[in-house]
Protein backbone atom coordinates (compact mmCIF):
# COMPACT_ATOMS: atom_id res chain seq x y z
CA UNK A 1 0.00 0.00 0.00
CA UNK A 2 1.33 3.33 -0.90
CA UNK A 3 2.02 5.53 1.69
CA UNK A 4 -0.52 9.13 2.24
CA UNK A 5 0.24 12.06 0.07
CA UNK A 6 1.47 15.04 2.11
CA UNK A 7 -1.96 17.05 0.70
CA UNK A 8 -4.02 14.28 2.00
CA UNK A 9 -7.47 15.38 3.48
CA UNK A 10 -10.07 13.48 5.86
CA UNK A 11 -13.22 13.55 4.37
CA UNK A 12 -15.77 14.87 7.72
CA UNK A 13 -17.38 12.16 9.32
CA UNK A 14 -21.07 13.74 9.06
CA UNK A 15 -21.24 13.52 5.74
CA UNK A 16 -24.15 13.18 2.87
CA UNK A 17 -25.87 9.76 2.67
CA UNK A 18 -23.76 6.74 2.27
CA UNK A 19 -25.59 6.50 -1.01
CA UNK A 20 -24.11 9.78 -2.14
CA UNK A 21 -20.27 9.05 -3.46
CA UNK A 22 -19.41 12.81 -3.78
CA UNK A 23 -17.95 14.90 -0.60
CA UNK A 24 -20.61 16.95 0.59
CA UNK A 25 -20.99 19.95 -1.71
CA UNK A 26 -21.04 23.82 -1.37
CA UNK A 27 -22.92 24.99 -3.62
CA UNK A 28 -22.54 28.42 -5.53
CA UNK A 29 -24.60 31.28 -3.58
CA UNK A 30 -25.68 34.02 -6.48
CA UNK A 31 -27.12 37.06 -5.07
CA UNK A 32 -29.55 38.64 -7.28
CA UNK A 33 -27.81 42.23 -7.05
CA UNK A 34 -24.41 40.05 -7.99
CA UNK A 35 -25.93 38.74 -11.25
CA UNK A 36 -27.91 41.93 -12.25
CA UNK A 37 -24.09 43.85 -11.91
CA UNK A 38 -22.53 41.43 -14.10
CA UNK A 39 -25.21 41.70 -16.93
CA UNK A 40 -24.89 44.76 -16.60
CA UNK A 41 -21.41 45.22 -16.68
CA UNK A 42 -21.35 42.68 -19.89
CA UNK A 43 -24.01 44.66 -21.88
CA UNK A 44 -22.22 48.14 -21.32
CA UNK A 45 -19.05 46.35 -22.23
CA UNK A 46 -20.86 44.99 -25.64
CA UNK A 47 -20.25 41.64 -24.96
CA UNK A 48 -21.81 38.84 -27.11
CA UNK A 49 -25.61 38.34 -26.51
CA UNK A 50 -24.24 34.78 -25.83
CA UNK A 51 -22.36 35.65 -22.42
CA UNK A 52 -25.77 36.87 -21.48
CA UNK A 53 -28.83 34.92 -20.82
CA UNK A 54 -32.01 35.32 -19.37
CA UNK A 55 -33.12 31.42 -19.55
CA UNK A 56 -33.82 28.81 -17.05
CA UNK A 57 -30.31 26.60 -16.71
CA UNK A 58 -30.98 23.01 -14.80
CA UNK A 59 -27.59 21.91 -13.74
CA UNK A 60 -27.96 18.11 -12.61
CA UNK A 61 -25.56 16.55 -9.34
CA UNK A 62 -24.69 12.36 -10.96
CA UNK A 63 -24.86 10.11 -8.25
CA UNK A 64 -24.08 6.46 -7.68
CA UNK A 65 -26.07 4.03 -5.88
CA UNK A 66 -26.42 0.12 -4.79
CA UNK A 67 -29.87 -1.45 -5.97
CA UNK A 68 -32.65 -0.69 -4.00
CA UNK A 69 -30.96 1.82 -1.44
CA UNK A 70 -32.34 5.39 -1.09
CA UNK A 71 -30.27 8.01 -3.28
CA UNK A 72 -30.25 11.45 -2.85
CA UNK A 73 -30.88 13.51 -6.20
CA UNK A 74 -30.15 16.88 -6.62
CA UNK A 75 -30.11 19.46 -9.39
CA UNK A 76 -29.48 23.34 -9.34
CA UNK A 77 -31.72 25.74 -11.10
CA UNK A 78 -30.80 29.11 -12.07
CA UNK A 79 -32.17 31.96 -14.19
CA UNK A 80 -30.79 34.63 -15.79
CA UNK A 81 -26.97 35.69 -15.67
CA UNK A 82 -23.37 36.58 -17.13
CA UNK A 83 -22.06 32.97 -18.48
CA UNK A 84 -21.25 31.08 -15.42
CA UNK A 85 -22.77 33.71 -13.03
CA UNK A 86 -26.20 33.07 -13.01
CA UNK A 87 -29.11 33.97 -10.55
CA UNK A 88 -30.41 31.19 -8.08
CA UNK A 89 -34.04 30.26 -8.32
CA UNK A 90 -35.59 29.62 -5.08
CA UNK A 91 -39.32 28.30 -4.02
CA UNK A 92 -39.78 26.79 -7.76
CA UNK A 93 -40.86 23.28 -8.28
CA UNK A 94 -38.58 20.65 -9.64
CA UNK A 95 -40.49 17.11 -10.99
CA UNK A 96 -37.86 14.31 -11.15
CA UNK A 97 -39.22 11.46 -13.62
CA UNK A 98 -37.43 8.27 -14.09
CA UNK A 99 -38.55 6.76 -17.63
CA UNK A 100 -41.56 8.66 -17.79
CA UNK A 101 -42.76 7.64 -14.21
CA UNK A 102 -43.05 10.59 -11.29
CA UNK A 103 -40.45 9.95 -8.91
CA UNK A 104 -41.75 13.20 -7.27
CA UNK A 105 -41.79 16.84 -6.78
CA UNK A 106 -39.56 19.24 -4.22
CA UNK A 107 -38.97 23.12 -4.67
CA UNK A 108 -36.22 24.73 -4.65
CA UNK A 109 -33.95 25.97 -1.65
CA UNK A 110 -32.51 29.92 -1.48
CA UNK A 111 -29.62 28.50 -3.49
CA UNK A 112 -31.75 27.34 -6.12
CA UNK A 113 -30.76 23.54 -5.25
CA UNK A 114 -34.07 21.18 -5.36
CA UNK A 115 -33.32 18.02 -3.29
CA UNK A 116 -35.34 14.67 -3.72
CA UNK A 117 -34.89 11.08 -1.98
CA UNK A 118 -35.99 8.34 -3.74
CA UNK A 119 -35.11 4.76 -3.72
CA UNK A 120 -32.77 3.66 -6.72
CA UNK A 121 -34.44 0.76 -8.73
CA UNK A 122 -33.67 -3.08 -8.11
CA UNK A 123 -31.87 -3.82 -11.37
CA UNK A 124 -28.05 -2.41 -11.94
CA UNK A 125 -26.92 -0.04 -14.59
CA UNK A 126 -27.23 3.74 -15.58
CA UNK A 127 -30.32 5.32 -15.55
CA UNK A 128 -31.46 9.40 -16.67
CA UNK A 129 -33.87 10.66 -14.61
CA UNK A 130 -35.17 13.40 -16.13
CA UNK A 131 -35.76 16.66 -14.35
CA UNK A 132 -38.34 19.36 -15.18
CA UNK A 133 -38.10 22.77 -13.86
CA UNK A 134 -39.91 26.42 -14.71
CA UNK A 135 -41.11 26.76 -17.92
CA UNK A 136 -39.82 24.62 -20.19
CA UNK A 137 -36.27 24.25 -18.40
CA UNK A 138 -35.04 20.18 -18.75
CA UNK A 139 -32.01 18.24 -18.52
CA UNK A 140 -31.08 14.93 -17.46
CA UNK A 141 -29.25 13.41 -14.58
CA UNK A 142 -27.23 10.56 -14.63
CA UNK A 143 -27.27 7.77 -12.21
CA UNK A 144 -25.55 4.53 -11.62
CA UNK A 145 -26.69 2.01 -9.89
CA UNK A 146 -24.76 -0.75 -9.11
CA UNK A 147 -23.95 -3.65 -7.05
CA UNK A 148 -20.68 -4.82 -5.20
CA UNK A 149 -19.45 -6.92 -8.26
CA UNK A 150 -19.51 -3.72 -10.53
CA UNK A 151 -16.31 -2.90 -12.62
CA UNK A 152 -15.65 1.00 -12.86
CA UNK A 153 -12.64 3.18 -14.14
CA UNK A 154 -12.01 6.56 -13.27
CA UNK A 155 -11.08 9.50 -15.61
CA UNK A 156 -10.10 12.71 -15.57
CA UNK A 157 -11.53 14.61 -18.88
CA UNK A 158 -9.21 18.14 -19.19
CA UNK A 159 -6.07 17.32 -21.04
CA UNK A 160 -6.81 13.23 -20.38
CA UNK A 161 -9.65 12.84 -22.80
CA UNK A 162 -10.04 16.68 -24.29
CA UNK A 163 -6.95 18.59 -25.81
CA UNK A 164 -7.60 21.76 -23.90
CA UNK A 165 -6.81 22.86 -20.32
CA UNK A 166 -9.43 24.02 -17.45
CA UNK A 167 -7.98 27.63 -17.91
CA UNK A 168 -9.17 27.89 -21.94
CA UNK A 169 -11.72 26.03 -22.18
CA UNK A 170 -14.46 28.67 -21.04
CA UNK A 171 -13.15 30.46 -24.23
CA UNK A 172 -13.34 27.50 -26.73
CA UNK A 173 -16.38 26.05 -28.01
CA UNK A 174 -17.04 22.48 -28.19
CA UNK A 175 -16.77 22.01 -31.44
CA UNK A 176 -13.24 23.40 -31.39
CA UNK A 177 -12.26 20.93 -29.11
CA UNK A 178 -10.44 17.57 -30.15
CA UNK A 179 -9.86 14.02 -28.41
CA UNK A 180 -6.46 13.20 -27.32
CA UNK A 181 -5.07 10.27 -29.63
CA UNK A 182 -6.97 7.03 -28.86
CA UNK A 183 -8.72 8.68 -25.94
CA UNK A 184 -12.57 8.03 -27.60
CA UNK A 185 -11.68 4.16 -28.32
CA UNK A 186 -10.07 3.50 -25.44
CA UNK A 187 -13.45 4.58 -23.17
CA UNK A 188 -15.41 3.01 -25.60
CA UNK A 189 -13.43 -0.19 -25.44
CA UNK A 190 -13.46 -0.31 -21.43
CA UNK A 191 -17.65 0.63 -21.44
CA UNK A 192 -19.12 -1.43 -23.91
CA UNK A 193 -16.39 -4.13 -24.89
CA UNK A 194 -15.76 -5.10 -21.25
CA UNK A 195 -18.46 -3.76 -19.58
CA UNK A 196 -16.59 -1.02 -17.48
CA UNK A 197 -19.01 1.44 -16.24
CA UNK A 198 -17.29 5.50 -16.54
CA UNK A 199 -16.85 7.92 -14.12
CA UNK A 200 -15.80 10.98 -15.25
CA UNK A 201 -14.03 12.82 -12.08
CA UNK A 202 -13.09 16.67 -13.39
CA UNK A 203 -11.56 19.65 -11.65
CA UNK A 204 -13.70 22.10 -13.85
CA UNK A 205 -16.57 23.86 -11.96
CA UNK A 206 -19.58 22.25 -11.74
CA UNK A 207 -21.07 25.19 -13.53
CA UNK A 208 -19.60 23.55 -16.51
CA UNK A 209 -21.18 20.11 -15.95
CA UNK A 210 -23.50 20.62 -18.76
CA UNK A 211 -21.22 21.67 -21.58
CA UNK A 212 -19.17 19.42 -20.56
CA UNK A 213 -21.72 16.51 -21.18
CA UNK A 214 -22.48 18.10 -24.26
CA UNK A 215 -18.85 17.45 -25.45
CA UNK A 216 -18.23 14.21 -24.20
CA UNK A 217 -21.20 13.22 -26.23
CA UNK A 218 -20.43 15.07 -29.42
CA UNK A 219 -17.06 13.16 -29.61
CA UNK A 220 -18.34 9.65 -28.89
CA UNK A 221 -17.66 8.99 -25.10
CA UNK A 222 -19.96 6.49 -23.82
CA UNK A 223 -22.46 7.82 -20.68
CA UNK A 224 -21.04 7.38 -17.24
CA UNK A 225 -21.62 9.59 -14.27
CA UNK A 226 -19.57 12.70 -13.67
CA UNK A 227 -18.34 14.85 -10.15
CA UNK A 228 -16.89 17.97 -10.90
CA UNK A 229 -15.38 20.42 -8.32
CA UNK A 230 -17.98 22.22 -6.04
CA UNK A 231 -18.02 26.17 -7.78
CA UNK A 232 -15.96 28.65 -8.35
CA UNK A 233 -14.59 29.97 -4.95
CA UNK A 234 -14.06 26.09 -4.12
CA UNK A 235 -11.70 25.67 -7.17
CA UNK A 236 -9.94 28.49 -6.23
CA UNK A 237 -8.93 27.22 -3.34
CA UNK A 238 -8.29 23.67 -3.37
CA UNK A 239 -6.19 21.70 -5.77
CA UNK A 240 -7.56 18.69 -8.31
CA UNK A 241 -5.76 16.21 -5.80
CA UNK A 242 -7.53 17.59 -3.05
CA UNK A 243 -11.03 17.47 -4.67
CA UNK A 244 -10.32 14.19 -6.63
CA UNK A 245 -8.86 12.01 -3.72
CA UNK A 246 -12.20 11.88 -1.45
CA UNK A 247 -14.11 11.37 -4.19
CA UNK A 248 -12.73 8.66 -5.38
CA UNK A 249 -12.16 7.37 -1.54
CA UNK A 250 -15.83 7.50 -1.05
CA UNK A 251 -16.63 5.49 -4.15
CA UNK A 252 -14.26 2.63 -2.93
CA UNK A 253 -15.93 2.49 0.01
CA UNK A 254 -18.90 1.12 -1.24
CA UNK A 255 -18.18 -0.14 -4.87
CA UNK A 256 -14.64 -1.78 -4.30
CA UNK A 257 -13.91 -2.52 -7.86
CA UNK A 258 -12.43 0.24 -9.26
CA UNK A 259 -10.11 -1.32 -11.21
CA UNK A 260 -7.74 2.20 -12.94
CA UNK A 261 -7.51 5.60 -13.25
CA UNK A 262 -6.87 7.52 -16.30
CA UNK A 263 -5.28 11.12 -15.97
CA UNK A 264 -2.46 13.72 -17.14
CA UNK A 265 -1.43 15.18 -13.97
CA UNK A 266 0.91 14.60 -11.57
CA UNK A 267 -2.21 15.25 -9.07
CA UNK A 268 -4.21 12.91 -11.26
CA UNK A 269 -1.33 10.27 -10.78
CA UNK A 270 -1.43 10.86 -6.65
CA UNK A 271 -5.34 10.78 -6.16
CA UNK A 272 -4.86 7.24 -8.12
CA UNK A 273 -1.96 5.82 -6.13
CA UNK A 274 -3.55 7.23 -3.00
CA UNK A 275 -6.58 4.94 -3.66
CA UNK A 276 -4.55 1.87 -4.48
CA UNK A 277 -5.66 2.52 -8.24
CA UNK A 278 -3.76 1.30 -11.11
CA UNK A 279 -2.71 4.70 -12.76
CA UNK A 280 -1.93 5.83 -16.01
CA UNK A 281 -1.02 8.85 -17.63
CA UNK A 282 -0.93 10.79 -20.86
CA UNK A 283 1.49 13.39 -19.32
CA UNK A 284 0.84 17.11 -19.54
CA UNK A 285 3.41 17.71 -17.11
CA UNK A 286 7.44 16.76 -17.11
CA UNK A 287 7.85 12.97 -16.66
CA UNK A 288 10.39 13.47 -14.16
CA UNK A 289 8.02 14.56 -11.52
CA UNK A 290 5.37 11.58 -12.03
CA UNK A 291 5.52 9.07 -9.02
CA UNK A 292 7.49 5.92 -10.62
CA UNK A 293 4.17 3.64 -9.97
CA UNK A 294 2.31 5.25 -12.78
CA UNK A 295 2.72 4.04 -15.94
CA UNK A 296 3.17 6.61 -18.60
CA UNK A 297 2.16 7.02 -22.09
CA UNK A 298 2.63 8.93 -25.15
CA UNK A 299 -1.17 8.94 -26.14
CA UNK A 300 -3.68 6.51 -25.49
CA UNK A 301 -3.36 4.52 -28.52
CA UNK A 302 -0.60 2.93 -26.17
CA UNK A 303 -2.53 1.65 -23.47
CA UNK A 304 -1.93 -2.09 -23.70
CA UNK A 305 -5.54 -3.34 -23.54
CA UNK A 306 -4.57 -6.81 -22.48
CA UNK A 307 -4.04 -5.41 -19.13
CA UNK A 308 -7.93 -4.93 -18.95
CA UNK A 309 -9.01 -8.49 -18.89
CA UNK A 310 -5.84 -8.83 -15.85
CA UNK A 311 -7.39 -6.44 -13.78
CA UNK A 312 -10.84 -7.92 -14.41
CA UNK A 313 -9.43 -11.37 -12.81
CA UNK A 314 -10.49 -12.87 -16.30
Amino acid sequence: MRPPHPDSVVPPENGPPESLVKPERKVRKRHRYQTCALVFLALLLGLSSTCVSFSTKITPFDAISKPGEEVELKAKVEGFGFSYFRNDVEEENVAFKLEGAALGVTATDDEGVATLVVTAPEKPGLYSVRIEGPGDAANDLNLLVAGNDAALAVTDIDMTLADVSPAVYVFRSNESIQPIAGAVELIKFLSAEKNIYIVYISHRDDALRNESLEWLKMKGFPDGVLFFSENFDHWMQESAYDFKKPTIEKIKERFPRVLLGLGDKVTDANAYLDNDLPTYIVPSEDRRNFPEEAVLLDDWTKFDRGIVDDLLGN
